[in-house]
């Protein structure tokens, strides 16, 4: 937000950047997955803004590809928007409020679809390893017919291994992923962890050339439910 006000007529207004260029979502829904290289560019520039989020105290709370905004104007770029529904924490990062579960079901960690009272950052990690493993498989983690059974296979379902769908993806790059989708929060790294790693990953995948032919397997519908 870039200024704030009141018209002569009283009518309130916010001023805010103008953004050219597509979400990671449009971009997913025009490609379905994206290169490695690609995917972890985008992720890694995602993360460091989270990171500087993090640092203010700031929870995201419904990290989704929506909300990853790709920039062309005046110059490429990565940032995060819609913050919504974001929390500051309190000195032990806990979030306050219990029992309301928020976020975009698809992206929702383990202890948003509790509606656990002890929501830290970790849960943002989760999300960037739900994104992280849809744009590199050209398939979300976990799939389902409903919200509430989307919601069981976030708390009792294990994904599928990236590995199987994306054979030729660096170790270094699996691990990461399924360390973010981890249900427990102390497993995640956090996201100058992440970002440090991703710095490495991008370093590997520039020397190297890996084959990219996803594994497609059939699935049940995959649900997409804003809150």
């Amino acid at each position: 937000m870039l200024d704030l006000g009141t018209t002569d007529s009283g009518a309130p207004f916010i001023v805010m950047e103008r953004l050219d260029g597509e979400s990671l979502g449009a971009r997913l829904a025009n490609r379905q997955r994206l290169t490695p290289a690609s995917a972890v560019g985008i992720l890694l520039k995602a993360i460091e803004a989270l990171a500087a989020a993090h640092g203010k105290g700031i929870i995201h709370r419904d990290l989704k590809p929506d909300n990853i905004f790709l920039t062309i104007h005046p110059q490429a770029g990565v940032k995060l928007v819609d913050f919504g529904i974001s929390k500051q924490v309190t000195s032990d990062l806990t979030v306050t409020t219990s029992g309301v579960v928020m976020g975009t079901p698809l992206y929702m960690s383990p202890e948003q679809a509790r509606g656990a009272r002890d929501v830290t950052t970790a849960t943002d990690l989760y999300s960037i390893g739900v994104i992280l493993y849809q744009a590199l498989s050209g398939r979300p983690p976990h799939v389902a017919h409903n919200y509430n059974e989307m919601l069981a296979m976030i708390l009792q379902h294990e994904p599928l291994p990236l590995a199987t769908l994306v054979p030729a993806l660096p170790r270094e790059l699996t691990d990461l992923v399924h360390e973010l989708l981890s249900k427990y929060v102390d497993v995640r790294p956090t996201a100058l962890e992440t970002a440090n790693r991703l710095r490495v990953i991008a370093r590997l995948l520039d020397s190297s050339t890996v084959a990219f032919s996803p594994t497609l397997l059939s699935s049940a519908l995959v649900i997409h439910q804003p809150m």
